[in-house]
């Protein structure tokens, strides 16, 4: 057998043709020297034929396949393939897809402007300089089926113009006078959208993590608007996740940042599959300082009561791809958080003296370095053969270096309902600032307990309790 080399150096100087003379006797003789042969012959431009060729000697090599060569009429492969059709072409499905800003999308589809966007983007497929003849324009998105008549295509323009793009007089490819749109780049879109929802006093841009100048994320935004809603939707939750692979926000913040109902995010979920659960809190100090007025009292199955309250719901949806390079990334930041310090004082806008919410999450999600299982994966309840999970040593690290006793943590404790919902525990810490669990998933609520009347009493104490403070 031959190596790669010596087949280059053998046959560097043999065309197509007549590799394809040599590879039939070749397999016969030794497969893998015919496969090196047939690989030299791709390099030269025989692809289409010497696939076919190959399968009539039966040899498998699905990575030959080349499209869209033809041979010459004299070609000795003309006659071998006459009677085998060619594979349909598959288009990639990265050919419909977009560099964008997640938050840049979800500013734009609060605003209702994402057919204008979506013009945009793909516009800038044709020249990413952003001067883009219009005619091109047009057949380039009634290619991929965003546009589909010439009038749709002049009212999105008529909407788009002065924030999305402007128009004027250029020459095309063969020197004629033709009409050019010129597309508005990434910094003056993100300083525009900034500076909009600050004036309006949104909320959706306040923070700096709502503004646009995030890594870039591969998107299809061809298709239906709807669906192009729910994939906007689901890619700024994938990249707005934690360190537990979920983000947690509340039904009234999504509905502020959105600018859509309730019923229309349950919408869009169900569209993208994204994954919700609802998350409980429990504490075993029903009067500590921490829990809050909304709390509720219940009793577990080992007849202990306990604090209850409703936190934030959790979100993940599918992973998406990201952009390897920051790009201008950085600018696109400094333009927006100038925008909106420009138009809001740094006291409305969560980055002056406004305080944090004091709420942190600690899961365990490091290795037991005995059983080398992941602790996500251990039983619930914290426990598989003696290893506690490391959330409390997390949390216990946090409390030593941070000394922040008066504010809320959380560590997770399990999941009940069939892992629909996650339950946490409100950590407390002792006069010496030591952490310890008193909840396992195993406690769970005794419904049938909760029943009886000198429960229900305490509970009503409970509330007033909160309610006399």
């Amino acid at each position: 057998m031959y190596t790669a080399a010596q087949i280059n150096e053998y046959f560097g100087g043999f065309d197509a043709d007549h590799l394809a003379l040599v590879i039939p006797l070749a397999m016969q003789k030794d497969p893998d020297n015919g496969v090196l042969l047939a690989e030299l012959a791709r390099r030269k431009s025989s692809g289409q034929q010497l696939h076919n060729l190959l399968v009539m000697c039966r040899v498998e090599k699905p990575a030959l396949v080349n499209y869209n060569l033809t041979p010459t009429p004299a070609s000795p492969l003309v006659e071998n393939i006459k009677a085998i059709q060619p594979p349909a072409k598959i288009e990639e499905p990265s050919a419909r897809g977009v560099l964008a800003d997640p938050e840049v999308l979800r500013l734009v589809s609060a605003n209702y402007e994402m057919v204008q966007h979506r013009a945009a983007l793909y516009a800038f497929q044709l020249d990413d300089s952003g001067n883009v003849e219009k005619t091109a324009v047009f057949e380039h998105l009634k290619r991929i089926g965003v546009v589909t008549k010439k009038r749709t295509f002049d009212a999105i323009l008529k909407r788009g113009y002065g924030k999305f793009w402007t128009a004027g007089a250029g020459r095309n490819d063969v020197g004629q006078e033709s009409l050019h749109i010129y597309l508005t780049g990434q910094k003056k879109l993100a300083r525009s959208l900034t500076a909009h929802e600050c004036r309006l006093n949104t909320g959706r841009a306040d923070t700096p993590g709502d503004r646009p100048g995030k890594r870039r994320i591969l998107i299809d935004l061809t298709g239906d608007l709807e669906m192009v809603y729910a994939r906007c939707y689901a890619a700024w939750i994938e990249t707005k996740k934690g360190s537990d692979g979920f983000i947690h926000i509340s039904r009234a913040r999504l509905e502020q940042l959105w600018n859509r109902s309730t019923k229309q995010l349950l919408k869009w979920e169900k569209l993208a599959g994204i994954k919700k659960e609802m998350v409980f809190a429990e504490c075993a100090d029903i009067h500590s300082p921490l829990v809050p007025a909304y709390a509720y009292l219940r009793k577990d199955v080992y007849g202990n009561e306990i604090a209850t309250w409703r936190r934030t719901n959790r979100y993940k949806a599918a992973s998406v791809t990201e952009h390897a390079h920051n790009g201008q990334r950085s600018k696109v930041r400094d333009a927006a958080n100038r925008a909106a310090r420009a138009s809001k004082p740094l006291d409305d806008m969560g980055e002056g003296l406004q305080s944090n919410t004091g709420r942190l999450n600690f899961t365990a999600r490091e290795y037991s370095k005995r059983s080398g299982i992941p602790t996500t994966e251990q039983p619930e309840g914290g426990y598989r053969g003696g290893h506690v999970l490391l959330a409390v040593k997390r949390l216990q690290g946090h409390l030593d270096r941070h000394r922040d006793y008066q504010r809320s943590h959380y560590m997770y404790v399990g999941k009940r309902r069939k892992s629909k919902v996650h339950i946490q525990e409100c950590a407390i810490a002792d006069v010496k600032g030591r952490v310890y669990r008193y909840r396992n998933i195993d406690m769970k609520p005794d419904y049938r307990a909760e029943l009886d009347g000198a429960f229900l009493d305490r509970r009503e104490q409970f509330r007033t309790g909160w309610e006399g403070r």
